[in-house]
This record gives structure tokens, sequence and C-alpha cells, in this order.
């Protein structure tokens, strides 16, 4: 079952830490050098979620997340920790047996534009075995300073001083390989703006607040999503037992608003407590108003990778 709801408050309260004027934040912690991030880490495995997955990828999380949702699945990434974890897998459970110690080393954070290019690159064990890479959080556009002078380097290969690199790439109108895929809750539109140019995939999270257990953030979803819409985007929307329609409705229209023809994903939160019926009544309410609406669960968790 779903429960209705009421319309929720469309006023935009601010973020916990809160965010300065604009809507930008800068870094997870005053002081931090435009040049070097802190990451949770840097792995290769199946993309789970979205329009992308079942793809190959190599994920770079970062640290830092104004957010607290209830269905966070990688909480650690929401605080900075001294050490990166680097790897090709890693231990999902002491029972599960995926996994084992011998299959990543750990690095000091931060970590510099040109390690991180290092480490991206021995991944590639061959040309094709990657489809993009996955820019995951914690929020990634809360290190944006850093994306903006290492993206340049690995699109380009110029060195991290990116100013005339970003405005030749702007300039081209082409983005180089590797494909860059940003996965990001959707509430940082002014430092979207920043790296559009540098982003080939945009996966932006719209948070319902019956099931995330945070404010709505309905206008800077939208202000987001306008800005992301220059380039190849999709809508994630994850739902469980406690989901309200009204704000799912809410949703599907901030995505109509927009262009109608933006995907529409709705993930059921893992481990999944609703039946078949209730997600087909959530896909009927969306695809009222818009073209393109799937149900997919997070595939990686049923095959137990990271």
């Amino acid at each position: 079952m779903v429960r209705k709801g009421t319309v929720p408050d469309l006023r935009i309260p601010p973020l916990n830490p809160p965010l300065s004027k604009g809507g930008t934040k800068r870094g997870v912690e005053s002081g931090l050098s435009p040049k070097k991030a802190y990451l949770s880490e840097i792995f290769s495995s199946i993309q789970g979620e979205g329009l992308l997955a079942g793809l190959r990828q190599i994920f770079v999380r970062f640290s830092g997340c104004s957010l607290t949702c209830n269905y966070c699945d990688t909480p650690e990434s929401r605080v900075q920790s001294p050490e990166c974890k680097v790897g090709w897998t890693f231990p999902t459970s002491q029972e599960s047996g995926v996994g084992s110690r011998e299959n990543y080393y750990n690095i000091p954070n931060p970590v510099s534009p040109e390690k991180l290019t290092e480490i991206v690159n021995s991944f590639q064990t061959h040309q094709n075995l990657h489809h993009s890479i996955s820019l995951t959080g914690g929020e990634p556009l809360e290190q944006v300073d850093f994306l903006k002078e290492w993206l340049v380097e690995l699109k380009t290969g110029d060195s991290p001083d990116s100013t005339t690199s970003l405005r030749n790439v702007r300039k081209s109108g082409t983005v180089p390989k590797p494909k860059i895929y940003l996965e990001t809750n959707g509430l940082l539109p002014a430092h979207l703006s920043e790296v559009i140019d540098l982003i080939d995939i945009i996966g932006m999270d719209i948070k319902l607040p019956s099931v995330a257990g945070v404010k709505p953030f309905w206008n800077l979803h939208r202000d987001f999503l306008k800005t992301a819409s220059k380039r190849e985007v999709f809508v994630k929307v994850v739902v469980d037992s406690m989901v309200a329609e009204d704000e799912l409705m809410l949703a599907s229209e901030l995505v109509y608003s927009v262009d109608v023809n933006i995907p529409f994903i709705i993930q059921p939160r893992t481990p999944i407590d609703m039946d078949a019926g209730s997600l087909l009544r959530l896909q009927e309410i969306v695809t009222s108003r818009l073209l393109d609406v799937r149900v997919i669960p997070q595939l990686h968790k049923f095959l137990n990778l990271r």
C-alpha cells in the first residue's frame, strides 16, 4: 500500500549545513584546496541504478553530503575519511563472502587530480571495458572546484590550470572521451552550471519528503533540472511503502515543466517493502504526465556488488 498524503509545503528550507547565498557550497570543509578532493572509494563495478543499469563503470565516490536521507546506503561517504579505498570489488558483508581485503588498498586523503587520473587509467585493462566514469557520493558537486580542475585534465590532458582549457572545451562543442556520468541529489544548480560542459550524462535524484525524510526542495530541483537538460539526463525517485502519491505527482509535474521526454525512474528502496500492484500504481500515476517511466530496482544489490 502507498499512502495518499497531502500536498507538501513547497517553500524551500535551508540545507543543514546551510548553503551560501545563491545555492552554492564549496568543499566539505572550509579552506579545502580546490586542487585536491576528499574521496571515499574508487572502484570498478556494474552500475546498478537508473538508465545505465548493467553497464560497467569506474566509480569515484566523493565524500561529503549535506543531506541525511533515510534510505542512504553509503552513510560513510557523508563525512571525510583520512583514507580512500581503491580496488575492483569490496566486501558487502562477512556472511556473503563477496570480495576480500586483497581486492583493494588505501591511499591518503585528500587526493590530487593527477593521482586520481592515474588510478582511473589503471582500471582500463582494455578500451571497451568501462562505459563511463561515475561521479557519485556523497555529493560530487560539493567539491565542484576540484571537478573543474580534474575533468579538464582527464578529458584534454591539459594541466590543472583549467581556465583556458575549460573555455576550449566549451568552444569546441564536443566532449572527448571518457564519458562522465554524474550521480547527484540535484540541489546545487549553480555548481552544475560550472561543469555542465564537462559532463555527458546526469542521473538526478528528486527527494520525496515522505520517503527520504528530508524537507522538500522542489524549486531547487526544478532549477537544477533546467540546467541538466542541456545534457543527457534522467530523473530517479526512490520509493517505499511510505511514499505519498501527491509528492510523486508533484515530482512528475516538475519534470513535465522542463521536458516531457526526460526519463523518470521509480526505484523501490532495498529491501523492497512494496508489492507489485503498488509499484504498478505509482507507474500509472507518473505516466499520466510523462512519456518514459520505468520501475528499476537496485540491480547491484541482487548481485551482492558494491
